[in-house]
């Protein structure tokens, strides 16, 4: 009996570069806010608390946002839900935002959201009943990521991200001085991907 040939074929598919010089740091568990276990989701949504920039924006609708948030700072992380990945390429939400945060809401801006349930119990015993409420605590400031990059202790993925909002923020900046200084050094560093985008920025605000 003769079998058919088969023949695979297997296809290497390209990483992109930034893939290869981005390397999760040793204190992920503290980058991520991850030290504890990850708990079960209590609705439908993940709960987190994270600090960033914001990297895009797309209206769905009236008052209505998808946001995308760069995370500098994981300030809770109760599902693990902020990965290394969400938190070097970008984490999407739906917002429902005031007049006043859709004034703020530009690209470079910093801005942090905090999402979580409220636990209502309604009742005694046998007869209690439990229902949960979903909250978005936003808030956007018309302020860049500049003061990161003289913030002590960040992690180097911390500093990227900071960097990325400073190349995408459209605002003025203050303390040029001290912002060319902490870029300067920046620049220097031996993390190459830290150091080109230190200095993209460098000739971007300071034309040099």
């Amino acid at each position: 009996m003769k079998y058919p040939l088969i023949i695979l074929i297997s296809f290497a598919l390209a990483q992109p570069v930034f893939a290869k010089t981005v390397q999760p740091p040793k204190n992920l568990a503290t980058l991520l806010a991850t030290q504890a276990l990850s708990e079960p989701l209590r609705g439908k949504n993940p709960e987190f608390f994270i600090r960033g920039v914001i990297m895009n924006y797309q209206e769905l609708g009236k008052s209505q946002y998808k946001v995308t948030f760069l995370p500098i700072e994981v300030l809770s992380n109760r599902q693990h839900y902020v990965t290394f990945d969400r938190f070097q390429n970008g984490l999407d939400t739906t917002l429902t935002l005031t007049t006043k945060s859709i004034r703020h809401l530009k690209k470079g801006n910093v801005a942090e959201l905090n999402q979580y349930y409220i636990v209502h119990e309604e009742g005694k015993g046998n007869a209690k009943l439990i229902a949960l409420e979903f909250r978005q605590d936003f808030q956007a400031y018309p302020a860049s990521a500049a003061p990161y990059l003289s913030k002590p202790n960040l992690l180097e993925p911390q500093l990227t991200n900071a960097l990325k909002g400073l190349l995408l923020f459209e605002g003025s900046l203050t303390d040029n001085t001290k912002l060319r200084d902490d870029l300067d050094r920046l620049s220097k560093h031996p993390n190459k991907t830290l150091a080109t985008l230190a200095s993209n920025a460098r000739k971007k605000i300071f034309n040099n």
